[in-house]
């Protein structure tokens, strides 16, 4: 007599090896995607920090053109000004008129200029520094987390600001 049952399914053993190679599979891929979240990070400091720089040559080639203004109380070659768009010589901060030190914008007004949203945070460091990143260790401030950009405002006239890309924490 010939037993013609046929087979429905899975053995144990079959689903055993396939779940050890699902197994397998996760544990050598896991830190590829916990890595694209450090990317990701990266990549988004590296957009702010273009950003900053670009908003900061647009306002220095707008100060050659004559679009800027000394600041209320002070004398027109003062290191203090502000950019005067609709040239009224009136500065209004809510129209984008931004306060400049020697040429470059303020770090006052870079949170502004540059729109900070979502998970970035910013703080401004004694009267030169703005620091934008993300808050890794939960303070509110990105510095102590080792994932900002830093700008710092010219010191003095001739001077350009400097930049920093800090991304060991991310």
């Amino acid at each position: 007599m010939e037993n013609n049952k046929k087979q429905m399914g899975f053995s144990l053993i079959e689903l055993v090896v396939v779940m050890v190679v699902i197994a397998i599979l996760a544990v050598t891929t896991i830190p590829r995607i916990l890595n694209f979240q450090t990317d990701a990070r990266i990549a988004v400091l590296e957009s702010a920090l273009g950003s900053i720089k670009a908003i900061n040559d647009q306002v220095n080639v707008m100060s050659n053109l004559d679009y800027v203004k000394a600041r209320q109380g002070h004398s027109p070659d003062s290191r203090l000004q502000f950019i005067d768009l609709n040239r009224d010589g009136i500065q209004q901060e809510e129209q984008g008129e931004w306060s400049l030190i020697w040429g470059y914008l303020d770090n006052t007004h870079m949170s502004q200029a540059i729109s900070v949203q979502g998970d970035l945070v910013d703080l401004l460091d004694g009267r030169a520094d703005y620091y934008l990143g993300f808050d890794r260790d939960g303070s509110g401030d990105p510095a102590p987390g080792q994932c900002w950009v830093m700008y710092r405002q010219p010191d003095s006239a001739g001077d350009t600001p400097d930049y920093k890309l800090e991304s060991s924490g991310c």
